[in-house]
This record gives C-alpha cells, structure tokens and sequence, in this order.
C-alpha cells in the first residue's frame, strides 16, 4: 500500500487520504495535505467568518477556491452544519447583489422583492412581520414623511458618518469592505475575508515572492526603497 506524510499533522497515511486537487486551478499536481486536514483548515476559516475568500492550504499554492469547491470540501467531511451556514451566506450574498431585492430593516430576517421603477418613497412591506421598510434608505418606513424631507432631517449624520469613514477606514482589496485599524503594525488581516495587505499602501502581503518588501508601493516606509527615502528626508529636516 502507497503511503504519504501529511505536511500539516505528519501522520503517514494511505494515498487514498490525500485524494485529488480541489480545483483544477491549483498550481500543485500531488497534495501534501490530507483530506481530514484540508477540511479542518477551511473549517476554522468559514467558523471564525463565513466568506467566500478560502484560498487552497497546500503550500505554495494559494488559489482561491470557488463556492461549489469549498461546498464540496464540507459535503464530503459530512459538516452538514457548517455547509448549511456556508448556503445561507451564499443565498444571502446573491440578495445583496439585487437592486429589486429589499431586506425587513426591523430586523426579522426576511425580505421582499419589488420591480418597481421608482424608490422615492417606495413602502416595502414584509409579509412576515407585517412592517414597512423604505426602499431609497432601507431604513424602517419612516410615517408620514417623504424621502426628500427624511433627507433634510437627516444630512448632519450622514455628513459626519461619510468623514469618520473616509478618515477612519479603507477598502479591503479582498472584499471591497470597509475596514477600521484599531493600532497595532500595518499587516492588516481583514476579519470577513482575511486578505492580508499594507495599510499604508495597499500592498498584498499573501503574494508569495522572492523579496516581498518589493511588493509595496516605493512611496511605502515599508519598500527598502521608500524607507531610505524617509531617512533622507528625516536627515535634510535636521539640517534646516
């Protein structure tokens, strides 16, 4: 019988164990990691936040798996509640994606379909909690009041909303999200999708290279570059 030694927990185990690629877009032909393994590493991604950003474990490898190949991986492990979880995310995600699509904003989970062309002052209303929801804002409905006056109650907030965000927050590259540095270095790991990037300048820190100082932009006191000129200045600043 053909045995391998699994790179994660080191068990020597038959061939069978370590079956084929999930994807036909791997850059690896013979796995290194088994199948129990493999599926614990997605699992611990999707437990600490169902995304649709799980890259291949096998090393060196890092291609982002599609949804029916992460689906695959729970179906075959038997998670039924995990791949559950990951379903509802993907049946949540699709809504979002439509413009006549108009979730409950009281918050019971539910949500409406509505074709209509206009949503100024569109009442959507939910058929399981009975209530009504506001198309333009997707906020709760909001009586006896238009969406033009809503906006003249209302622009001091999200004026003071949009500044914190911009001065606060970033894009992730990995999920467009916005995201918020509470301290620590500039390797950031976002929490919904765990792209890891540069805070300062975006740069992609899970792109395996040679040099990865390369990889972040010259103006970056991270790039060798970026750093030496931060010096010069820092010198010419106590020379005036």
């Amino acid at each position: 019988m053909m045995t391998r030694e699994c790179a994660v927990c080191l068990l020597i185990k038959p061939e069978e164990e370590f079956g084929p690629t999930y994807s036909e877009r791997c850059r690896h032909t013979v796995r290194q990691i088994c199948n129990i393994c493999t599926y614990q590493s997605i699992r611990v991604i999707l437990d600490d936040a169902i995304s649709n950003q799980v890259s291949c474990p096998e090393p060196n490898c890092m291609v982002k798996l599609i949804s029916d190949e992460i689906s695959r991986v729970l179906a075959i492990n038997n998670d039924q509640i995990l791949l559950n979880k990951y379903d509802r995310y993907l049946t949540t995600r699709s809504l979002d994606l439509m413009d006549n699509f108009y979730w409950c904003a009281h918050g019971c989970g539910s949500g409406q379909f509505d074709d209509s062309k206009k949503t100024r002052d569109l009442k959507i209303h939910c058929d399981v909690c009975e209530k009504d929801t506001c198309a333009f804002h997707r906020v709760k409905w909001h009586d006896k009041m238009t969406c033009d006056r809503y906006d003249k109650l209302h622009p001091s907030i999200d004026l003071m909303t949009n500044k914190w965000m911009k001065n606060n927050s970033k894009i992730c590259p990995g999920c467009q999200c916005k995201i918020e540095k509470n301290g620590g270095c500039f390797h950031m790991t976002c929490k919904k999708c765990h792209h890891q990037f540069c805070w300062e300048c975006m740069a992609n820190y899970t792109t395996r290279i040679a040099k990865p100082q390369r990889q972040h932009k010259i103006s970056c006191q991270h790039h060798p570059i970026g750093n030496f000129l931060i010096l010069i200045r820092l010198m010419r600043r106590r020379e005036l």
